[in-house]
């Protein structure tokens, strides 16, 4: 049967293959997987998917289908697909063992029964009867893409008009590539993050939209440490926001690499932060952010509220205070604060007046001094 494709249907393939291309422009894995099987139910003309995933907390997922059969499929897929163990159903380590031997990387189900032998045997199975058959996911229609952890697979079934043997098959094999690319880029993401873990520093990593996209264990131990880490968190989104503007500006003007550093004081003493441009070479097939945190050693400020306690501080005051111990100028705490040098200055005034210093170079040290 000829395949003959509307405006529509091409469409809805671009966006499958726009999907399927770009698990780093999601929030996450599972949002990724969860929007691939929309689109490429949709551009298939189905109304159920399922991903298989190996690596993954919960290897096969599944849109549209109801939670028996869902769970049904991951019984019996998730162990040969993942490399865990046998399936319940030896047909399908059979024919997983066919699929990788015979580089087999699009399938419907009369694909399937030839690998199996032929004459039906892949209706006689186990999996087919108990599962796929009962909860209406008996059409699977999938692009397969091996790896040396394991397998990917994306599944369509529940087909709004039943295809012709072979008539997906084009389809199928249209949208591999952007499959297969999609998940080499999220395998080098995945490790250029572990690579980050290993340096064992405090580094966060953001996108090119400034989200962030990965935390260090030892970003993640520091900051939970320090009752004041929202301050530092605050600061981290600013340099990320800010490094974003500079290293990707509006239309008309010059991209730069960038290196931007900020300081932020908390109970816990200064933190200096750094961020960096890194291009998609340098970071799993994608621009990004790298923020560097010291963590401070030195000596340890006040908290604000124990500052606004002990020397009848209001909230903003106190945050001056800390911002004063940083060296900055009224023109930079205004730029800190998002106010006007003007309202910097009284504040300023304001402290150093209930703190008894001569000025802020004193300021530091007032802080420090015991209660």
């Amino acid at each position: 049967m000829a395949l003959s494709l509307t405006s529509a249907d091409l469409a809805r393939m671009e966006v499958a293959t726009r999907t399927l291309l770009s698990p780093l422009a999601a929030p996450s894995v599972d949002a990724w997987r969860a929007e691939a099987m929309r689109a490429f139910a949709d551009a298939l003309g189905a109304e159920t998917a399922t991903f298989t995933l190996a690596g993954q907390p919960q290897v096969v997922v599944a849109h549209g289908l109801d939670d028996q059969t869902a769970r049904g499929i991951d019984a019996f897929t998730s162990g040969p697909w993942s490399g865990a163990g046998p399936s319940p159903d030896p047909a399908l380590d059979v024919f997983y063992d066919a699929l990788v031997r015979h580089d087999v990387g699009v399938w419907d189900f009369y694909v399937t029964d030839k690998l199996l032998g032929g004459q039906g045997l892949a209706w006689g199975t186990t999996f087919y009867n108990e599962v796929l058959a009962p909860g209406r996911a008996h059409e699977t229609h999938a692009v397969f893409v091996p790896g040396a952890s394991g397998a990917a697979m994306l599944t369509a079934h529940a087909f709004r008009r039943s295809p012709e043997p072979g008539e997906t098959l084009p389809l199928l094999a249209a949208l591999r590539p952007a499959f297969a690319a999609g998940l080499d880029a999220l395998a080098r993401h995945a490790a250029h993050r572990r690579a980050l873990d290993a340096l064992d520093q405090p580094v966060a990593a953001f996108d090119a939209d400034g989200r962030e996209t990965h935390r260090t264990p030892a970003l993640a131990a520091a900051l939970a440490a320090d009752p004041d880490r929202e301050r530092v968190e605050i600061e981290l989104r600013a340099l990320a926001a800010g490094l974003r503007a500079l290293a990707f500006p509006r239309a008309g003007g010059a991209p730069a690499l960038p290196v931007v550093a900020r300081e932020v004081s908390t109970a816990r003493g200064r933190y200096a932060l750094r961020g960096v441009l890194v291009g998609p070479e340098a970071f799993g097939g994608t621009d990004a952010l790298l923020v560097s945190v010291e963590v401070p050693g030195g000596p340890a400020f006040p908290s604000p509220e124990a500052l606004r306690a002990r020397f009848g501080l209001t909230k903003r005051e106190a945050e001056v205070a800390l911002l004063l111990t940083e060296g900055l100028t009224n023109d930079a705490l205004a730029a800190r604060m998002f106010v006007s040098p003007h309202t910097a200055r009284h504040h300023v005034e304001a402290v150093l007046l209930k703190l008894d210093v001569p000025g802020r170079a004193a300021v530091a040290a007032r802080l420090l001094q015991p209660a």
